[in-house]
């Protein structure tokens, strides 16, 4: 049990060192989702099966084929097709339209209701599939810190775990401001700050 405690912390902490880490890279939505339109193909390539493939799918898609066969393997198999046809069919055009989220071509194709619509859709969606992820990771939450399953630690687990994934952007929504102030101030005749962030020039002193 002591054992588990120190595997399940150092996850966690690791979890949030690298999201407060990454966070202080990205400095605009378009970063975020392009990554300055400068990832190598195979970093994406990890990126997208990682996105992907969630806890339940690493956990449950061995037990299944272990305990029954191998049926779930069709899913993969549809994955990689459907990656081939992305990327034959869609993301030329995303590219053409220096699109930064797939929603940015519908709107312009068939309008902004249409675009905010498959917006929302896709959040609830969302909301639906990582409240039960985020049940599945409550679990051994819960059994290795409190030894049982009863409710009351199961929500201490989930609200646990939704707090440790807000504090790296919280972290640079506080922060951000303040060294955009700490600029101003100490280097008004900087305008441009790109080329010290791309470290393309040397820092100023």
């Amino acid at each position: 049990m002591a054992f588990d405690g120190v595997v399940f912390a150092g996850y966690a902490l690791a979890v949030l060192a690298i999201g407060w880490l990454a966070a202080r890279r990205v400095q605009s939505a378009e970063e975020l989702y392009t990554g300055e339109r400068r990832v190598p193909a195979w970093a994406i390539a990890v990126s997208v099966v990682a996105t992907s493939v969630s806890g339940a799918t690493f956990i449950g898609g061995p037990q299944q084929s272990y305990a029954s066969n191998l049926t779930y393997l069709s899913a993969s198999i549809a994955s990689v097709l459907g990656a081939i046809l992305v990327a034959w069919l869609l993301l030329p055009k995303f590219y053409a339209a220096r699109a930064t989220t797939v929603y940015e071509p519908i709107g312009v194709r068939h309008g902004v209701f249409a675009q905010k619509s498959c917006a929302a859709a896709f959040l609830l969606g969302r909301l639906l599939a990582s409240g039960s992820r985020l049940y599945i990771a409550a679990v051994p939450c819960s059994l290795i810190v409190f030894g049982d399953l009863a409710i009351g630690h199961l929500l201490v687990c989930v609200a646990a775990m939704g707090t440790l994934a807000m504090i790296p952007p919280l972290w640079r929504r506080q922060m951000n401001p303040r060294v955009r102030s700490w600029r101003k101030k100490f280097y008004p005749e900087i305008e441009d700050w790109e080329p010290y962030k791309l470290a393309t020039n040397p820092m100023p002193r």
